[in-house]
């Protein structure tokens, strides 16, 4: 995983990898701020400060070494996704317009819906898919996109006033979020052009951030005193939500394919604020522990494969 810190004057990328931390500091940057990693260890993210200290740019960390990523003309860079690839993801700032981009082998393509005021893009897969969202020039509306192959798809849930897709998985499975008439949050996923919600259950808005090779999102939702969030993961149609100890705010950030899920957590006072991040770690269910008739079961199996094998060796012996 990959985050960033703060150590009361600067903000720090880290790498934390088998129980040992990395630190992450572009060369002379007074902010590094790392946004996504890759299989490879291979991590994209923006930094502050350096030979310019007004100026945003993104980077890419591989192998020990820091490449900047300045689009040409921008006076913003920020890289947000990463794929297996080394393809980037992410957004720059030119003439007071939000663009997206995707950088491949030195190479930026910039990411611009037609019409649009503004685009920012989120996340890449291995197929090089691209989701984010755009506001329309005419009435700023929020709409979500997949980018593939040169080609623009907008993503509108059905009576949404807004749509905003954040993640996208190598099967071209996107999860997002969008606003209803009542401007309550509801999760989404959209799959072979078909929008599923994502309400959990109580919940007074619920946003998806993340979904992996699976079909598993992650993401996180609100309680109705508008005090405390927690994450959930949604599988198969359930909702396993969590909360870890002590936590009042939750912010479930990313899923892998094995079902964890990082983010951060905030468990101060209403009055103050204090950041960890987390990994959560799924473990089995009671479903998976075997029931008292299911051992009786298992044991008379066994009972009985070693009656057989007795009456077999004495057979032979006779």
């Amino acid at each position: 995983m990959t985050g960033n810190y703060f150590d009361g004057s600067n903000d720090h990328g880290f790498v934390y990898s088998n129980g040992t931390f990395t630190t992450l500091d572009v060369p002379w940057a007074t902010q590094t701020l790392p946004e996504g990693i890759n299989d490879s260890g291979q991590v994209a993210g923006s930094y502050a400060g350096g030979t310019n200290f007004n100026k945003v740019s993104g980077f890419v960390y591989s192998n020990g070494t820091f490449t900047t990523l300045d689009v040409p003309g921008a006076i913003e860079t920020i890289a947000i996704s990463i794929n297996n690839s080394g393809q980037v993801a992410g957004n720059y700032t030119a003439r007071d317009r939000r663009h997206g981009f995707v950088y491949s082998n030195g190479t930026f393509t910039t990411l611009n819906l037609p019409g649009a005021a503004g685009t920012v893009a989120l996340s890449i897969n291995d197929s090089g898919q691209v989701v984010g969202h755009y506001q329309d020039g005419t009435n700023f509306k929020g709409h979500g996109f997949v980018y593939s192959n040169g080609t623009f798809t907008t993503l509108d849930v059905p009576g949404a006033t807004s749509t905003d897709a954040s993640s996208i998985n190598d099967s071209g499975q996107v999860a997002g979020s969008y606003q209803d008439g009542t401007n309550k949050t509801h999760g989404f996923v959209y799959s072979n052009g078909t929008f599923t919600t994502l309400d959990v259950p109580g919940a007074i808005g619920t946003v998806a951030r993340s979904i992996n090779d699976s079909g598993q999102v992650a993401g996180s939702y609100g309680y109705s005193d508008g005090t405390k969030t927690s994450g959930f993961v949604y599988s198969n149609g359930t909702f396993t939500t969590f909360n870890p100890p002590g936590a009042r705010l939750v912010a479930a950030m990313s899923i892998n394919d094995s079902g964890q899920v990082v983010g951060y957590y905030d468990d101060s006072p209403l009055d103050g604020y204090s950041s960890h991040g987390f990994i959560a770690t799924p473990i089995a269910s009671p479903t998976d522990i075997p029931t008292l008739s299911e051992w009786v079961l298992l044991l008379l199996g066994l009972l009985l494969i070693g009656i057989a094998w007795r009456a077999q060796v004495t057979s032979q012996r006779t």
